[in-house]
């Protein structure tokens, strides 16, 4: 397979239109911060499809949308064409950024959370770096993804992996948890001479085979799926062709990697078995499948099994620009590149799966097909075409890969163990899924490898919590007031005080002394049963515990956000007047907040002192569930803010000793008979 070379591809790189060489004369770079007009968003596209390298550079780093509100500013006269879009240059120690910067009187759907001092927003972002930095590969003007040099680097990344990098090793052992292998898997051994690819078991077959597997996006549905049905043509063999193109892909790239055996989800699993029992069972080892494999491919920007893996590129839009600056305040010969922070719009949409998340999490390599170019990571390296080297974390050229770095801290600090669980679990819930009730079983495979790490009985996992600190993770909050996506109630998911019951993602920022609970003990019914860390039935939690019945109102306008805007104005029988912030699950609730008083029941467990000598009080807020049985569910989570004079009245009206914010060294310091309840939680 041979690269696609143009006539004078040399010639053709590094090209500027008239525009972008009159931005890099003149003392423009002179002055540490600077901007300089350049184009509209029609002359650009125009520029760059003549061929104009910065262009090129600039306009593939405008995400689509963003582009589309552009021309609508114009064709609808909102801006002046000559004023729509200016250059920046800002120069810092180690090399120099050129921002791209819009006029638009409305807010464009950009990616970069920056406005510059005149109003303009940013919507793209490049990198000027010394010549002496340019350590990227040789140039090719290719216009394929996929050749016979991208297949020469796969093979030497993967060489400098197994002969090199004795971290990497060590973290496969940290991610596999068992040694197991599919159930079964697509023998490709004969389609190099001509014959097709058949679904075989794995019985027979020893538990060091190597083979690959495939992370991709479904897309609403695949073109072909294993079900009972054409169970037996599968396994007399299929025709490459039968298959649709990303499957078709992962078969070329496989065997390029004289890799015998590949693993496709939707060919390898029943997808109709009676009661999903193979399904199930195949979900419960999905973690150890992608953490046994030899290499992952990832169909990182393909929405569907129809969009391949091997795409068509423009050169232009990948390869930085070497340029001879005639401007003060520049070296001569400079190298203009994308920054990362393009990165994570380059893999979406497989990026932004829960499934994928997992996958790429445990996965000893992964491979990156993105739209420009292949990028590879590991544990020890995050390459591509462009930089095969690898660049440090701190480098304005690293695009940022970070599921292996996760991996990787458990073992180099694991003091931040439990930091850097909550870390993986709220990442993971920002992650998108086609069915809500895989919630908890597309992240079984992590839980099970921090289980491994953090050496705990499996019984310590229940519905996405660890019990050794549960009352601390009871505390999660939905991210942002403006989040609202709600799961399809038709299904059990997850218990209310569990993060996976609601459909968003969460964090955790709280640390104290959560003394202000007695006991607590959660019991849970899994699926399948003895899976501790898949889907579960149903959950229980019980929390010995003084609950208090506290009154809050809406209207005190201190924060834009409005779950910072509510004051308790009575808790028990004391009046008061206490700054609050109330993060309701349900996102609703959230948004349309009620005028009117509203009373909820009160569980402390946490308090912390984020200021001096005031105290911050954190607890569950909780309602009586509907039914015959005396049972609770979470609706939220209340802080009550930075105590001060009134503290000795609130913790007594909370039936909270006046010492326990002193910490467990504080032993005896409540009074231990006083209204202990034990609440069930569903």
């Amino acid at each position: 397979m041979e690269p696609i070379r143009f006539p004078d591809a040399r010639r053709r790189f590094d090209h500027l239109c008239d525009v972008c060489k009159m931005t890099f004369q003149g003392d423009f770079f002179e002055k540490e911060r600077s901007t300089k007009p350049h184009r509209n968003i029609y002359t650009l596209s125009t520029s760059a499809g003549e061929g104009c390298h910065m262009c090129s550079l600039i306009m593939v780093s405008i995400s689509p949308e963003v582009v589309d509100h552009l021309k609508l500013d114009l064709d609808n006269s909102f801006v002046d064409h000559g004023e729509q879009i200016v250059v920046a240059f800002e120069k810092f120690e180690e090399y120099s950024s050129l921002d791209v910067l819009a006029q638009s009187p409305s807010l464009p759907p950009c990616e970069f959370d920056f406005i510059w001092s005149d109003g303009r927003y940013r919507v793209a972002h490049l990198v000027i770096l010394p010549s002496s930095d340019d350590d990227c590969s040789d140039r090719i003007f290719c216009d394929s993804n996929y050749s016979e040099l991208t297949i020469m680097q796969i093979t030497k990344w993967l060489g400098q992996c197994i002969r090199e990098h004795t971290d990497c090793f060590d973290m496969q052992v940290v991610a596999a948890t068992r040694d197991i292998l599919p159930t079964r898997l697509l023998d490709l051994t004969g389609v190099k001479s001509g014959g097709q690819v058949r679904l075989i078991s794995t019985e027979s077959l020893p538990r060091n085979t190597i083979y690959a597997t495939l992370s991709h996006c479904w897309g609403g549905g695949c073109a072909l799926t294993l079900t009972t049905d054409n169970l037996a043509r599968l396994e007399a063999g299929v025709s490459t062709q039968d298959l649709p193109k990303t499957f078709r892909d992962s078969v070329v790239v496989t065997l390029d990697l004289n890799i015998a055996y590949l693993w496709i989800d939707a060919l390898c699993i029943i997808q109709d078995s009676v009661g999903d029992q193979d399904w199930l069972y195949e979900a419960s080892i999905m973690g150890d499948i992608y953490a046994n494999s030899y290499i992952t491919i990832a169909a990182t920007t393909s929405p569907n099994s129809n969009g391949g893996l091997i795409h068509q590129r423009n050169p232009l839009q990948m390869w930085p620009c070497r340029l001879r600056a005639q401007s003060t305040g520049l070296e001569d010969d400079v190298l203009v590149v994308k920054f990362s922070e393009d990165c994570p719009r380059g893999q979406r949409p497989l990026s932004d799966r829960a499934w994928a998340y997992q996958e790429w999490l445990l996965s000893r390599r992964l491979l990156h097909f993105c739209a420009d170019q292949v990028r590879w990571e590991c544990y020890c390296l995050a390459a591509s075409e462009v930089w095969p080297d690898g660049l440090r974390k701190d480098d304005p050229k690293f695009c940022d890969t970070p599921t292996k770095v996760l991996i990787a801290h458990s073992r180099s600090e694991p003091e931040k163990l439990h930091t850097l669980w909550e870390s993986i679990r709220g990442a993971y819930s920002g992650k998108l899924l086609t069915k809500s009730t895989d919630r908890l079983a597309a992240f079984a495979g992590i839980a099970r490898m921090v289980h491994q790490v953090l050496k705990s009985p499996s019984q310590d996992y229940v519905a996405g919590l660890w019990k050794p600190e549960i009352l601390q993770e009871l505390l999660w909050i939905r991210y942002g007031d403006n989040i609202c996506v709600s799961w399809d109630m038709d299904a059990y998911i997850a218990p209310t005080w569990s993060w996976a019951s609601v459909n968003g993602r969460h964090y955790i920022s709280k640390t104290g002394h959560n003394d202000m609970v007695y006991h607590a003990s959660a019991k849970t019914e899994m699926v399948p049963v003895g899976d501790e860390y898949g889907p579960i039935k149903s959950a229980k939690l019980l929390l010995k515990c003084s609950p208090s019945t506290i009154v809050l109102s809406y209207g005190k306008e201190r924060s834009t956000f409005p779950s910072l805007n509510w004051s308790a104005t009575a808790i028990r029988d004391l009046s008061t007047d206490i700054a609050c912030a109330l993060h309701l699950d349900d996102c609703a609730s959230d948004q349309s907040p009620q005028r009117a008083a509203m009373v909820f029941s009160y569980i402390p467990i946490l308090s912390y002192k984020p200021t001096g000598t005031r105290v911050t009080i954190s607890g569950l807020v909780i309602r009586a569930s509907p039914g015959p049985r005396s049972q609770f569910i979470r609706i939220g989570v209340l802080d009550l803010l930075h105590l001060d004079k009134n503290q000795d009245e609130v913790f007594q009206a909370l039936r909270i000793s006046r010492n326990s914010q002193e910490g467990p060294d504080a032993a005896g310091s409540r009074d231990r008979g006083q209204a202990i309840e034990e609440i069930e939680m569903i």
